[in-house]
């Protein structure tokens, strides 16, 4: 099988955080409340309506800080394509240093691009915190 090196590194990415995110997803259904679907089915809702119009929405509200974490961590971890020959942040980077001979400048701008954006995640997610009226369960 030869495939390319962008398309090994995003299928990898993707198999693993897939994992993650299902266990997200699945803990997430798992903690609305069994009361939840036994009053909708006594008022006659159907299993799709149930969960369009009644799981869904608390599974959300749980599952969307967890979700936003993983993106974070598959952010973080799309350097780790620079290993099979993608051309991303680390890899240019690798490139820079290979031509300027000067590995340390290089590597620290890299660094504060990655906690910049880290950042950035951290500061959504708290926005998102505050403004779902997480903590008011």
């Amino acid at each position: 099988i030869n495939i390319s090196g962008f398309f090994a590194a995003v299928f990898a990415l993707g198999v693993c955080s897939s994992g993650y995110t299902t266990e997200i997803i699945r803990s997430s259904i798992n903690a609305v409340d069994k009361g939840q679907w036994d009053a909708s089915f006594v008022l006659g809702y159907s299993l799709p309506v149930t969960l369009w119009r009644i799981i869904l929405p608390q599974m959300l509200r749980n599952a969307l800080l967890p979700l936003l974490g993983e993106l974070q961590q598959v952010m973080q971890s799309s350097s780790l394509m620079a290993t099979v020959g993608v051309t991303e942040l680390t890899r240019v980077g690798m490139n820079i240093i290979s031509r300027d001979l000067n590995p340390l400048p290089i590597y620290v701008a890299i660094a504060v691009f990655y906690l910049l954006l880290g950042l950035l995640f951290q500061l959504v997610m708290l926005l998102v915190e505050r403004n779902s009226s997480y903590g008011n369960r």
